[in-house]
């Protein structure tokens, strides 16, 4: 029967045109389906709506929808800066005649500033002071850490600072920042280097526009109302994450405060050099900007209207800083178009074009030079573009979105392909240079198994990722298993036609020699006992680091320091607040309530609010208990007349709350009108919030612990009464009758999103093990031997996540398709070799020399495609998403170790235990009884006769020679 590409069509013509005129009608279809890709960057939407704290979540945003807003401040930004008055206008409208906001934008939906808080506060008593005291690390940044000297101190100024300096880099581990105190920093609140314009300090604050702000409240009063006179001080002192750590704080202000100077030539202590430390909170301030549904649909236009109404109410744009998970995921989208194409830059700097462009261009330079053949190359490259176009177009045309881990996909099939498509030209050279007519047809002939084989364990790895539950992995693994398939078709049929149209030159006999892989094969074969063990022994010291194994989910670690969100959200945590939100949720059902007064359940609240703002990394907090007026509730042997008094205020706070006569409550207290798995009907919902710092290194876990440990302490209650119940699902227990308390916001969904991470590392790559495992023992046809062909491929593996883990590099949601993947396609060369090492023992070799010939063989087309891929995914390192970054060096990594295990452990195993397995279950010897006798010392015609089995030796030697006997 004729193979496919010897036979023809009724006109005459080869099938092989037909492919590619198929292949050519695909290209327009795929470009027109690529220019509707969209992209989609929700952190949000990574875990299953099935997740326990996601039902949580969507649960808490049911009873308060508005939990995430934005952070926008500016340099020198102060509570009595007019610019905010201007810029809040812009945002909300102008009242018309009839009472109507005119303006506004309807990209955002509402605006929360400082003054409307402080003016909420106020109304219930609260002193200035206090209200901006309580907005402290939440919209209200507490300043520098402001230094006043003693007489002898500002002496020798230069001295102290140097010395503090010291003090707190040794006692501390804090590299500390000092600038000197200016007539602008000795204003209240003021404490950046930027200031607002000249002309408008000591203006009169413009009247607000009034609108209904669901935030909070929404206060009319004016912000004008000056500042008070600060104490006078010489130094303003700042560090990395001085705002959310109290107790570094604290510990560096009493080693202020003990600060010496050196003894001098007298040997006398000297005297005091800092007379007090100090804060005064006032500076920066931000805007809590929440966003319209049309905002959050199109959130660039939606920051291109925020910063132009800035810019025209004064502020410099390029003093803006904005955080938030709405500005994460926009800049992820940015972030990752621009790896794709940066239309800013220009197109010769092709490095900052696209760096994605940039790793297939230089994969394909490198198949130029490897393959010592322009149209051998340039059939090569054109049958991994054109997989490349149709793999990334699939997503699309199938409803898909483009998200920070598949845009590598293009990438992967590119390169992967490249490395297919090279094997294949390998085995078209050694074809062509017998007989170039019968060189396409007998290289598809012999290629056609490996490569096969190779392609689904391929596609196998990285469809294990679907049993991931993250969104991303699962769509990664889905595409890039087409895009497997696809290459695999284009590779087996694509190519072939393209050489079959067009072929290459015939190689010379000279240009295929390897002798260089042979004799590395038979020095392995001769000490393949000891390369084994030496190959385990490095593995297992390396793999030791996987017991450092960790995940990173912090979408903020996803971008390089020299991005513009990095350095916004460094600003804000460092000067104002915690971007990341944590909310808890305490519950008092129907019992509790009758129980406890409302005021003492505000008291609870108030408990559980102060405890967590002692706790690290928490910068202030916020809930209704700064809104309501401090009431003490009375002693136990008070007068019934301060007792009634008391519960006759508690009832008028209640009935204004709940009757909404207290404005803006309702986004911090709630009463469910429906029983949920979370509550019942008439249960009372408190909702404290704190903001907490995402740049510093804390473990959330831990601090969701200390979370849960204060409201369980808050809420243990001493009135009895009754049983303790069992909370519903989701719900902390609590010790006080019919109370209890949920932790949510963003930190419970990071957490769990880092679970699901690492779940989805462990059950990707066992699948992928077990899939590729069972398809290698069908190939080998014996299950130990199946088994011990995976050795090579999974020990390099486990060895560069082990030494990763040892440096402390954590493993993000793009490196967990990695492992798969790699397992997927290093499997490649070892089938390839299988394949020519088999060949040689049907012909009769010895395991020696068949090892030799299919390193022969394989060896050059192996480091050609690891060289190719490597390097090409290699490229990607300097991307400003660390992302694709850390997943090009982690995947070139992989490979090459892989590869390395490849050419030298493979042979190993094939000298040896794998490879007599496979001697003795080869069709054409299984049938035959080989045995190998022990010679003692033969005569020396007997060793001439013999030879040896090792290329490039006369004989063996003189006392052991393996003779093979066929009956």
């Amino acid at each position: 029967m004729p193979h496919f590409f010897e036979k023809k069509d009724r006109w005459g013509n080869g099938l092989a045109l037909w492919v590619v005129v198929g292949m050519v009608f695909l290209i327009p279809i795929s470009l027109w389906s690529l220019l509707s890709i969209r992209m989609e960057n929700e952190v949000d939407h990574w875990i299953p709506k099935d997740n326990p704290d996601y039902k949580v979540v969507e649960w808490y945003r049911h009873h308060f929808p508005l939990d995430e807003a934005l952070l926008f401040t500016w340099e020198g930004s102060r509570l009595d800066d007019p610019r905010v008055d201007t810029l809040v206008r812009k945002i909300r409208g102008t009242t018309d005649a009839t009472g109507k906001l005119r303006g506004g934008s309807k990209l955002i939906a509402k605006v929360r500033t400082p003054q409307d808080l402080i003016g909420q506060m106020h109304k219930n008593k609260v002193s200035r002071d206090e209200a901006i005291d309580r907005l402290e690390g939440v919209l209200v940044g507490a300043g520098p850490l402001r230094i006043r000297l003693t007489e002898f101190g500002r002496s020798c100024q230069s001295k102290v600072v140097d010395q503090m300096r010291q003090s707190a880099r040794k006692a501390l581990g804090i590299e500390i920042e000092v600038a000197q105190s200016d007539s602008e920093s000795n204003q209240a609140g003021a404490g950046d280097s930027s200031s607002m314009p000249a002309d408008a300090q000591g203006q009169a604050v413009a009247e607000r526009a009034t609108s209904d702000l669901e935030g909070v409240v929404d206060d009319q009063q004016s912000s004008a109302e000056a500042l008070p006179e600060m104490p006078p001080h010489e130094l303003l002192v700042t560090w990395p994450g001085m705002h959310w750590d109290n107790a570094r704080k604290s510990s560096f202000i009493q080693l202020a405060l003990q600060l010496r100077l050196p003894a001098n030539r007298s040997q006398q202590p000297s005297p005091p050099v800092i007379d007090e430390c100090f804060q005064i909170p006032g500076s920066p301030i931000a805007l809590a900007v929440y966003l319209s549904e049309a905002g959050n649909a199109d959130r660039n236009a939606a920051f291109r209207w925020l910063l132009d109404a800035a810019e025209q109410a004064g502020i410099a744009p390029q003093t803006i800083h904005m955080g938030g998970s709405a500005v994460a995921g926009a800049s992820l989208n940015r972030e990752v178009l621009k790896s794709v194409w940066d239309k800013s830059v220009p197109v010769y700097q092709i490095h900052r074009r696209s760096i994605i462009l940039l790793s297939g261009l230089v994969g394909g330079l490198l198949s130029f030079w490897l393959l010592k053949s322009f149209r051998l190359a340039g059939l090569v490259l054109a049958a991994s573009y054109f997989t490349t176009l149709v793999s990334t177009a699939l997503i699309p045309m199938t409803g898909g979105t483009m998200n920070m881990v598949l845009v590598v996909m293009p990438t992967l099939v590119l390169v992967t392909t490249l490395s297919v498509a090279i094997h294949l030209a390998n085995y078209w050279q050694h074809a062509a240079a017998a007989d170039l007519q019968s060189a396409v047809v007998n290289s598809v002939k012999t290629a056609y198994g490996p490569v096969m084989w190779a392609g689904l364990t391929s596609a196998i790895g990285q469809a294990s990722l679907l049993t991931s539950s993250l969104a991303p992995v699962r769509d990664f693994g889905l595409y890039s298993a087409l895009g497997t398939l696809i290459s695999l078709a284009v590779t087996l049929y694509g190519l072939p036609a393209l050489l079959q149209l067009w072929p290459a030159r015939s190689p010379r006999p000279e240009e295929l020699d390897s002798a260089f892989w042979r004799d590395l094969a038979g020095w392995i074969a001769a000490r393949h006992k000891s390369v084994i063990a030496a190959s385990l022994a490095v593995s297992a010291i390396c793999m030791w680091g996987l017991t450092s194994f960790k995940t990173e989910t912090k979408v903020i670690r996803y971008f390089s320091k020299n991005t513009q969100t990095v350095k916004d959200y460094e600003f804000i945590e460092d000067r104002l607040a915690g971007i990341i939100p944590v909310d808890v949720i305490v519950r008092f059902d129907r019992e509790s309530q009758q129980q406890l007064k409302f005021l003492q359940r505000r008291d609870l609240v108030q408990t559980i609010q102060t405890e967590m703002k002692k706790l690290p990394d928490i910068s202030g907090s916020l809930s209704l208990v700064d809104f309501l007026p401090a009431v003490p509730q009375p002693a136990e042997h008070a007068q019934m007349r301060e007792k009634s008094k008391y519960n006759a205020t508690s009832r008028t706070i209640e009935a204004r709350v709940k009757g909404e006569q207290q404005r803006g409550a309702k986004a911090l207290l709630a009463v469910a009108d429906d029983a949920t798995e979370f509550n019942a009907e008439g249960d009372e919902l408190w909702r404290v919030t704190a903001q907490v710092a995402i740049m510093s290194q804390r473990n959330y876990q831990e601090l969701r612990g200390q979370i849960d440990n204060i409201c369980r302490e808050t809420l243990r209650g001493t009135s009895g009464g009754a049983a303790e119940k069992v909370p519903p699902v989701g719900q902390k227990r609590s010790y006080h009758p019919g109370a209890s308390h949920v932790v949510t916001g963003e930190i419970p969904l990071f957490l769990a999103t880092q679970q699901e991470l690492l779940r989805s590392f462990i059950w990707s790559f066992a699948g992928a093990f077990a899939s590729i495992a069972v398809v290698v023992m069908i190939v080998l046809k014996h299950p130990v031997a199946g088994l011990l062909a995976m050795i090579p491929n999974v020990l390099p593996i486990g060895a560069v996540f082990g030494l990763i883990s040892w440096c402390g590099v954590q493993v993000d949601i793009g490196s967990t398709v990695t492992a798969s993947i790699a397992l997927g396609i290093t499997i490649d060369g070892t089938l390839h070799l299988i394949t020519w090492f088999r060949l040689g023992i049907q012909q009769g070799k010895s395991r020696a020399e068949a090892v030799s010939l299919a390193l022969g063989h394989c060896g050059p087309a192996m480091w050609q495609t690891t060289l190719v891929v490597s390097v090409g995914l290699l490229v990607l390192y300097p991307a400003d998403l660390i992302l694709i970054s850390r997943f090009g060096w982690l995947m070139a990594a992989l490979l090459a170790a892989a590869s390395v295990s490849d050419l030298v452990l493979t042979p190993a195993l094939l000298a040896g235990p794998l490879g007599y397995i496979i001697e003795r279950s080869t069709p054409g010897c299984a049938a035959a009884a080989i045995a190998e006798e022990t010679i003692a010392t033969p005569d020396e015609s007997s060793e001439e006769e013999l030879g040896s089995s090792v290329p490039g030796k006369p004989h063996i030697g003189k006392k052991n020679v393996r003779i093979r006997r066929v009956d």
